[in-house]
């Protein structure tokens, strides 16, 4: 009889769920590491941000070349462009000052030889005033015009050329447009045959500027 009440207690002790404790009973759910670490990050105060130039990207982000639209071959070569442009008008504009004041110089000359001419017509010498010396004046009157011309033609060529060079580094700077060689190489001939001018014009100064004062 004491073994059938104690078989019927241990029965009864593995088929009854065990009693839950307080924290169970009440559904509080155990502390964690995780949790401990997020309230412990959530007091942290916020590290500072990384100084500018050790964040990446900056120092392509500066570079002219980044998209290797412009290589730094072509990039030179346009800026030669532009600096040879620049310098064949400064040539031109010195070339037009020259002239402008030999003009000056001349026409000071031909009025003070009228004068003379006239002085001596009305005393008699007309013989000395011929057709010839007209013609010649004439002649030289046309090259001092053709010159101007030319010079001044030159110098908006040039003045054109510098500011289709500074327009294109522009457009491919800011617009990331890429260039077209064939452009380049235009503008090189062009400013290859301003320079030829340049030095045609000051060959021909000396002589023309000798026949303006005879």
């Amino acid at each position: 009889r004491q073994l059938a009440n104690l078989t019927g207690l241990v029965q009864k002790a593995l088929t009854q769920a065990p009693t839950p404790t307080p924290r169970e009973f009440l559904n509080v759910p155990p502390a964690t590491n995780n949790n401990y670490s997020n309230e412990r990050d959530r007091h942290k105060p916020t590290p500072p941000p990384k100084p500018v130039s050790l964040s990446p990207g900056q120092y392509e982000g500066r570079h002219v070349y980044r998209d290797l639209q412009l290589t730094p071959e072509m990039y030179n070569q346009l800026r030669g462009l532009q600096k040879k442009a620049k310098d064949l008008r400064a040539e031109v504009r010195n070339l037009r000052r020259m002239s402008q004041a030999q003009a000056h110089a001349v026409r000071e000359t031909i009025r003070d030889t009228f004068i003379k001419i006239r002085a001596m017509v009305m005393t008699g010498g007309e013989g000395l005033w011929s057709t010839s010396t007209d013609a010649e004046r004439v002649r030289i009157s046309r090259e001092e015009d053709l010159y101007k011309q030319e010079m001044i033609r030159l110098e908006s060529d040039l003045t054109e050329l510098e500011g289709t060079v500074e327009e294109l580094r522009g457009n491919v700077i800011n617009r990331k447009t890429r260039v077209n060689m064939s452009d380049v190489e235009n503008m090189a001939l062009i400013l290859s045959k301003s320079s030829k001018t340049v030095a045609d014009l000051k060959l021909r100064f000396p002589s023309l500027q000798e026949a303006m004062r005879s």
